[in-house]
């Protein structure tokens, strides 16, 4: 018995680590979605295949270089490596475009600002504090006032789960993580919920690992309805000083709507980051231009 109430004792979190103090793991969530402060130039390579019926259908690789400018994407070079398309009533051939088929879920990227109804503003104002101030600081704007950053997979979250969330942390014995779980009921009753798992190496601040698992299949209540099935998504990403910079992400699902089916499916790799090259400051020496 003394035995096994040692084995107990053994079994807890760290000392200083407050499995009730969850808000500090769900900064650190936000922070992983979010991206890292400061300018980073990232090398990566990512891999697609995207099949929408007889409508198009494109898989293949790319490298890119791109650049996070507090956690906002910018400044994407790609580099194909090899696309097979297939586009309504042409033949399937391979390509070599530099167009970007693939868009990170780690960090945020620029859309241009959607009208909001009355309805949507009032659904909005009931969500939690939480929610609230995560959706202040993804509302960066650019310099026209027309465009805002937000990171896609939390905005997607927002846009199919009720008002209500929650979330509880654990200790993971074996691998010396806290595990942050978070509930995301989904829209139009029921049991139906997103769940989101995020791993904290030795319960510091911010995760290295991140899993979203939806239900087997469940409808959307955008028009027409959509039957989304077998979605899911995984993260990966590195702590560094406090910040928590991308390493892997994956998704796939497939979608049903108006009798078609499509699948999507999607691998991209970090591979390389480091700071934003800077010019040289100006000099005594340095020769300037005439006026």
């Amino acid at each position: 018995m003394l035995l096994l109430l040692a084995g107990l004792a053994l079994a807890g979190p760290p000392e200083g680590v407050d499995l009730e103090d969850t808000a500090r793991w769900e900064k650190g969530v936000d922070a992983m979605l979010d991206g890292p402060s400061g300018c980073w130039e990232v090398v990566g390579r990512a891999t697609w295949n995207h099949d929408f019926g007889r409508f198009y259908k494109t898989r293949g690789d790319a490298a890119f270089v791109g650049k996070l400018v507090d956690g906002v994407w910018t400044d994407f070079a790609v580099q194909p490596m090899g696309e097979v398309r297939k586009e309504r009533e042409k033949v399937e051939k391979t390509v070599y475009d530099e167009d970007q088929m693939f868009f990170p879920l780690l960090g945020k990227v620029e859309r241009r600002e959607r009208e909001q109804s009355d309805e949507d503003e009032g659904k909005r104002s009931r969500r939690s504090n939480r929610r609230r101030s995560r959706d202040e600081d993804e509302s960066a704007s650019s310099d026209d006032g027309d465009r805002l950053a937000r990171n896609a997979l939390t905005e997607s979250l927002n846009s199919l789960s009720e008002d209500v969330e929650y979330s509880w942390a654990k200790w993971d014995e074996e691998t010396g993580h806290v595990v942050l779980e978070r509930v995301v009921p989904l829209k139009g009753g029921g049991s139906s919920e997103a769940r989101l798992s995020a791993r904290f190496p030795d319960g510091g601040s911010v995760p290295t690992r991140m899993t979203v698992t939806f239900p087997e299949s469940f409808m959307t209540n955008n028009t027409p309805a959509a039957r989304v099935q077998d979605a899911v998504v995984q993260l990966r990403g590195r702590a560094v000083d406090g910040e928590v910079f991308p390493s892997a992400e994956a998704f796939s699902l497939g979608i049903g709507v108006l009798g078609f089916r499509f699948h999507m499916a999607q691998t991209i790799r970090y591979t390389d980051v480091h700071t934003c090259l800077r010019p040289p400051p100006a000099t005594a020496e340095t020769p300037t231009a005439s006026p």
